[in-house]
């Protein structure tokens, strides 16, 4: 789609109340000539001007505070409670204290509220009808013979946790939503040559041979004064500090302390060895024999009471979190449930992995929790834990005996870079004129890997990693010319590389395929349009999300927020 068509539509869908009658009428007859005709005409007035706002992270939705704690964010007076908020994440089988996926799936249901509020106000609905129709075609809630069973409806949702009318809602809301994008579709007319466009954009690839200069074979064969080294310690000490500490006040929940309470009988243990015998076949070279009951009553009854203590510990870890949010403290916490409040610290990050009872999930959390803020209940084969971070010691700087073998290693690093940038340059001439380029470039000691296909949307690439715009400097490579002038560089790093294979798009596929290709090109273009829309409406949008819970997380996922391409 070309770039006049997409301000085209984009205009048409900017904040005046003189267009929602057009909109009401146009769903309507949105595939009336006469409509798309109206609209090209109308979005001329509105080119002028017309800006795009480029989307950030969560710091940029953070406009103020004063929401109750149990409130994660509101928009536009629509709260997203904390329990909906957890609860959904864990039903997703998400986690829950890590920043990333927090941030991320907030700002979709930020998203999907301002979206929803821009369908209704241009006049796009649902009707009970509408809705009770689509949920009747849900195959979840069907009986053996196919037909919606509204005591399984009732029986599914209770089974989820999700009450009959959230459930409908967001199912109005998920129509809602396709209807306005099944509009937005309509709209977009692409010409062939987009389509050609696009068809060879996700069919052209090309496969390499790639070559890293590492960096180490350079900087172990630097050599460095003492003098050097301080010198540049003295006009960067404040690069060198040490690691970060945090005293963290933390519960834990052993399966052994439940596991005395827990009685397994007879009855459950031969339930178990009838409905599970698949587990107790052994196979020999020349059979296969069920273990007897006798022989793993021990191991049923161990497994039971281990499944059980677990289903225990897992509650009371719950609950527990749950008085903690409430207010109460961990040592009132620790009496209530009969067992120990610990704190541990001040640790750093390597530290904190020797705490011999919960250090391998203390460490997970070492990071990802705020100070301050309780944990999310985790676990391993034997525990539960809850934690809080109630201190944080800032690094301090080290001295230069301290920081001295990071000085070296910074300082050999950045003379290298320029030795670096001449080697690889020297190598992508060189190979041009080797017969066999993998040979020459292994017996000077570089590891030579191929890349498999790599297309213009691919920012991952094997050899070198994140890549983006690696296939741009391989434009004009073909079997004729498979040498680039210059090395590929990213962040510092060179790769010496050239083509291997290309492969390119065919008219007669495209052909073939033009009605598939036709339908994913316009889903690409209306979700580009609702990612326009989400960064237009978020600036008079009354957005509020709660500082407690969410500043500082912003930059943990990801140092620039997350883009909106994530969302859709």
């Amino acid at each position: 789609m070309n770039a006049r068509k997409k301000w085209i539509i984009l205009a048409i869908i900017s904040d005046s109340d003189r267009l929602r009658n057009m909109f009401k009428f146009a769903r309507k007859h949105s595939r009336s000539l006469w409509v798309k005709v109206i609209y090209s005409l109308i979005a001329f007035s509105f080119l002028i001007g017309f800006a795009v706002f480029i989307g950030s992270g969560i710091t940029s939705y953070i406009k103020t505070g004063g929401l109750a704690p149990n409130i994660v964010a509101e928009v536009n007076d629509k709260q997203i409670t904390l329990t909906e908020f957890e609860r959904t994440l864990r039903n997703l089988k998400q986690e829950i204290d890590n920043p990333y996926i927090k941030e991320l799936f907030l700002m979709q249901l930020v998203n999907r509220i301002l979206l929803t509020d821009i369908a209704k106000n241009y006049g796009f609905s649902v009707s009970d009808n509408e809705l009770a129709e689509h949920i009747a075609g849900l195959k979840y809630f069907s009986d053996s013979d196919g037909r919606f069973n509204k005591k399984i409806y009732y029986t599914v949702l209770k089974q989820n946790n999700i009450t009959p009318s959230d459930f409908e809602e967001n199912i109005r809301e998920e129509l809602l939503l396709n209807n306005f994008k099944a509009f937005l579709q309509d709209l977009i007319n692409p010409a062939d040559e987009d389509l050609w466009w696009y068809f060879k954009k996700k069919n052209e690839s090309g496969s390499f041979f790639v070559a890293k200069i590492e960096p180490e074979k350079f900087e172990n064969n630097i050599k460095l004064k003492e003098s050097e080294l301080k010198n540049y310690y003295e006009l960067h000490r404040d690069e060198f500090k040490g690691n970060v500490k945090k005293t963290i006040e933390y519960l834990v929940f052993p399966l052994s302390k439940y596991e005395s309470q827990i009685t397994v009988s007879e009855d459950d243990i031969i339930r178990y060895y009838k409905e599970n015998k698949k587990k107790f076949i052994v196979k020999s070279d020349s059979e296969k024999r069920l273990r007897g009951l006798s022989d793993v009553r021990a191991e049923i009854e161990r497994k039971l009471r281990i499944e059980r203590a677990r289903e225990l510990a897992k509650k009371d870890a719950e609950e527990a979190r749950e008085l903690l949010n409430s207010g109460d403290t961990f040592e009132k916490v620790a009496q209530k449930y009969r067992i120990e409040n610990k704190i541990a610290g001040p640790v750093d990050e390597e530290e904190i992995k020797n705490i011999t009872d919960a250090g391998i999930i203390l460490s997970e959390l070492f990071n990802s929790l705020d100070e301050g803020k309780i944990s999310e209940v985790k676990s391993n084969d034997s525990i539960f834990v809850i934690a809080k971070i109630i201190k944080v010691d800032q690094s301090q700087t080290l001295s230069f005996d301290e920081a001295r073998d990071k000085v070296i290693k910074k300082l050999r690093r950045e003379r290298a870079k320029d030795l670096i940038k001449v080697e690889a340059e020297r190598l992508q001439k060189e190979i041009k004129f080797q017969s066999n380029p993998v040979r020459f470039l292994k017996s000077r000691g570089y590891k030579v890997e191929e890349t498999g296909d790599v297309t213009v949307g691919t920012s991952f690439v094997k050899g070198i990693g994140f890549a983006p715009g690696f296939l741009a400097s391989t434009e004009g490579l073909n079997t004729k010319n498979r040498f680039p002038v210059k090395p590929y560089e990213f962040l510092g790093n060179y790769y010496v590389f050239w083509l291997k294979e290309k492969k390119t798009a065919e008219r007669s596929e495209f052909e073939k395929s033009k009605k598939t290709i036709k339908n994913e090109f316009l889903e690409e273009e209306a979700n580009k349009i609702l990612q326009e829309l989400v960064q237009n409406a978020r600036k008079t949008a009354k957005i509020k999300i709660n500082k407690e819970i969410f500043a500082g997380e912003a930059t943990k996922g990801t140092q620039k927020g997350i883009p909106l391409n994530d969302l859709f």
